[in-house]
């Protein structure tokens, strides 16, 4: 897939005017040298820097654009430097229903977030053993981002997310994203979020769900395959059977937001068919993650 197919340019230019918002103090503050595109975050101007789609177009310098017939950013010393950082599941699981792609592409939209206000990004996966897949900061990694995760090949991971993503939690960061279906036991993810409380900042997880997970088939006989052992079992799906795995799974959330509710950690619901705008332009805004 092409990177335009995978994330078109439209998307890009309205995430541009996009910023997220943090209720934490900043991590790595450095007075006067970190590098900023808010417009008017701080009197000291710093340099310019060349306009590249999906930058805030607020910040354009007409004066010179008069001059030079060329579009510069102005930038600025910030103190309010952020890191940002996401930790994708790779589990199997994470294969059906559009999850990956969508996954893939919001993870490109919450690097675009970031490297468009100039702020520090990093993405891993972890499931398939902790791996990072990305580090940069500024505007000029953000084609390198679009080839990383474009081409990432679907997860074939039989780990445990919480258990690995835990290798990756201690780098400092003002928000962690961990985005994931959630389909191991609630509890493993206790010890991640003790981890994750020690090492500051805040936590937000984005739970990739499904119209498959969510609503069983119909009453007969099937034969399941299991997403992460890949592993096969002959049912007989009843009315009761499919109230009682209804009753399972509503417990099943129940139980990740009581976790979420203990650590401080804020949750968001994602379907991959409402699409990566619908969950960045409306749920994230709505729930106060960016303004």
């Amino acid at each position: 897939m092409k990177p335009e197919e995978f994330f078109p340019p439209e998307w890009i230019a309205r995430l541009g005017r996009s910023r997220f918002a943090a209720v934490h103090r900043y991590r790595g503050m450095k007075h006067g040298t970190g590098l900023s595109r808010r417009s008017g975050s701080s009197p000291d101007f710093s340099e310019y820097s060349e306009y590249h789609p999906g930058d805030d177009i607020r910040n354009i310098d007409w004066n010179v654009f008069a001059r030079t017939e060329k579009l510069y950013i102005r930038r600025y010393h910030d103190e309010r430097e952020l890191r940002v950082s996401v930790i994708l599941d790779s589990t199997r699981s994470m294969s059906g229903g559009g999850r990956w792609l969508f996954t893939r592409r919001l993870c490109v939209a919450l690097g675009l977030i970031s490297l468009s206000s100039d702020d520090h990004f990093t993405a891993g996966t972890a499931g398939s053993g902790a791996l990072p897949l990305f580090g940069g900061k500024g505007s000029r990694h953000r084609n390198m981002l679009l080839r990383k995760m474009s081409g990432l090949p679907e997860p074939q991971g039989q780990g445990s997310f919480a258990g690995e993503a835990w290798e990756l939690a201690g780098s400092p960061a003002t928000i962690r994203f961990l985005v994931t279906d959630g389909l191991e036991p609630a509890d493993r993810l206790r010890p991640l979020f003790l981890r994750l409380l020690a090492a500051g900042g805040e936590t937000r997880l984005i739970l990739i769900t499904g119209e498959e997970a969510a609503r069983p088939a119909t009453p007969g006989d099937y034969r399941l395959l299991d997403s992460e052992s890949g592993n096969a079992v002959d049912v007989s799906l009843t009315p009761a059977a499919i109230r009682s795995y209804e009753e399972r799974m509503d417990g099943h959330r129940k139980a990740l937001a009581g976790y979420c509710a203990d650590f401080g950690v804020r949750m968001l619901e994602a379907d991959p068919a409402n699409g990566i705008p619908d969950f960045i332009n409306v749920r994230m805004r709505r729930a106060g993650w960016i303004h």
